[in-house]
């Protein structure tokens, strides 16, 4: 058993959850649950950043005190995350006291190693986005990720600077000696074009805000959000607070991101690490963004789809197939009502739900709902793509290409239906052989068996149903010796009873919007 150490960027709570929100969860869960599937101890975090500006001014715009407001809505955040199942081992707050002081331990190592200064900024800031810009970054003389809505302010200030050209060839080593640090490589030869235009320092503190993280031996100076927030990853295993966590998990396997904060990752982030003495993580996952009606979903642009709506509408454990089928992990990609409604009609409720539903009916029908006993394992050919599915399957999802993941095991359902097609149980309960008519039946259920364990990464729900209709092992975490057992062919029990099920994904004729 290996440990695998994953998160999530943390959200920032200045409004309520988006479901692109949910899709980057949804994503690190699925991963999570391939990795725990296979034996590997998993911890896995996410969670919200509560400090900073933008979350003071949101407070006070609705006329609440901050601390009830960022509760109000953290408590969101997670209820949300428990209805798509997201299996987190810790949901980390910026507000929790050992986030709070592991920060302070943290920045003191920079201060230690010479690596923070004290001077003037002067220069051009987004609220929305709480991030510096340079006046050639600028779109219009707009926010080049908030445009139009965002407001760039210009400030000065004193602030606390960190040494980030100090860590230039530090970084250009880090990506030459590690080209997979950050992926995919289109986003990795991003971060390349801004390390070769030259790193320069950065401010690291604000002062006279009263909601953040004191600087330590500086009341009157607040550790800037972003940086606060990056540190999340380390506190949120135990950095500050508990040294046999940490040793356990760090460094970090991955980061799941979205492609707007890859520079605070892969640039800002290494960089600090290197000035603290802590290990690098190994790797960056950089996802795109989910796209309604041409737009980008955000908070921001105030093109959303309500989370709880589309639950209720296609269902929470749809949505998660719906999601990484769609969209996979890597480019952006168009989301909308009609797309979900299609894709769950044609991929859930006509062809995995109708297997399961007609493979649980078969056998009730014609073996007295007992599996019935095959002659060599079964049908070869589709031992033959099971198999090779697998392999695709753990390939896709070894590097979060779940759209591919998930396409190579429909190829298993589409083979299975075939199989029906071929063999037509209908006619061989009539006028076959009985032993042909059991190879079809056990073959059909075994595929459909593997298909449920192969899925449960994404539709935990739907495939504990299916395992349980057809009363064998249900799928979920286990040992690298159990999935050896789990994902090869032959493991249903010739005799063993069925049990009833019912239908897993209803058809959905026209819906209501749920876009706002």
């Amino acid at each position: 058993m290996g440990k695998y150490y994953l998160t999530t960027a943390i959200v920032y709570v200045n409004d309520a959850p988006g479901l692109h929100f949910v899709y980057e969860q949804i994503g690190a869960d699925a991963l999570a649950r391939f990795h725990r599937q296979r034996g590997d101890e998993v911890f896995f975090l996410t969670g919200t950043d509560e400090n900073g500006t933008k979350i003071d001014r949101a407070a006070k715009a609705k006329g609440e005190q901050t601390r009830p407001f960022v509760d109000a809505l953290a408590a969101r955040y997670q209820e949300v995350a428990r209805l798509y199942d997201v299996s987190f081992d810790r949901f980390i707050r910026t507000t929790d006291a050992d986030h709070v002081e592991g920060v302070q331990w943290f920045v003191k190592r920079w201060i230690e190693n010479g690596d923070v200064y004290e001077a003037t900024y002067e220069g051009l800031y987004c609220v929305s986005c709480e991030a510096f810009y340079e006046e050639s970054d600028l779109v219009d003389g707009k926010c080049p990720i908030h445009t139009p809505r965002a407001t760039i302010e210009r400030l000065s200030e004193k602030n606390y600077f960190f040494r980030l050209s100090k860590y230039q060839k530090a970084l250009e080593d880090l990506y030459r000696a590690n080209p997979d640090f950050c992926v995919p490589d289109f986003r990795r030869n991003e971060v390349l074009g801004w390390i070769e235009r030259g790193l320069k320092d950065v401010s690291v503190s604000r002062r006279g805000l009263d909601w953040g993280i004191p600087w330590p031996g500086d009341p009157q100076q607040t550790v800037y959000v972003w940086f606060d927030a990056l540190i999340n990853y380390a506190t949120g295993v135990g950095f500050g607070s508990n040294a046999a966590l940490f040793k356990k998990f760090w460094p970090a396997d991955v980061h799941v991101i979205g492609k707007d904060i890859t520079r605070f990752h892969c640039i800002y982030w290494p960089a600090m690490l290197l000035a603290a003495g802590v290990e690098l993580p190994k790797k960056v996952h950089v996802h795109g963004f989910l796209q309604y009606r041409g737009q980008r979903l955000s908070k921001t642009s105030g093109n959303m789809i309500d989370p709880f709506a589309a639950a209720q509408e296609w269902g929470a454990d749809a949505i998660r197939y719906l999601l990484l089928r769609q969209a996979g992990f890597t480019t952006d990609a168009d989301v909308s009502p009609e797309i979900f409604t299609n894709r769950y009609n044609a991929d859930l409720a006509n062809n995995l739900g109708n297997l399961a539903q007609r493979t649980v009916t078969m056998i009730a029908r014609y073996r007295e709902g007992r599996i019935p006993e095959p002659r060599k394992g079964g049908s070869a050919e589709l031992q033959e793509v099971a198999q090779r599915v697998s392999r695709a399957h753990d390939a896709a999802a070894s590097r979060l290409a779940f759209d591919e993941a998930l396409a190579s095991i429909f190829e298993l359902v589409d083979a299975t239906n075939r199989h029906y097609d071929r063999t037509k149980p209908w006619t061989l309960a009539r006028t076959g052989p009985p032993e042909d008519l059991d190879d079809a039946l056990y073959s059909a259920a075994e595929a459909l068996r593997l298909i449920a364990h192969l899925l449960w990464p994404y539709l935990p729900q739907a495939t504990t149903k299916i395992a349980t209709a057809l009363n064998t092992k249900l799928p979920g975490p286990g040992s690298a010796e159990q999935w050896a057992k789990d994902s090869s062919w032959g493991r249903l029990l010739p005799g063993n009873p069925l049990r009833s099920s019912a239908v897993l994904f209803p058809r959905i004729e026209p819906l209501e919007k749920v876009a706002t």
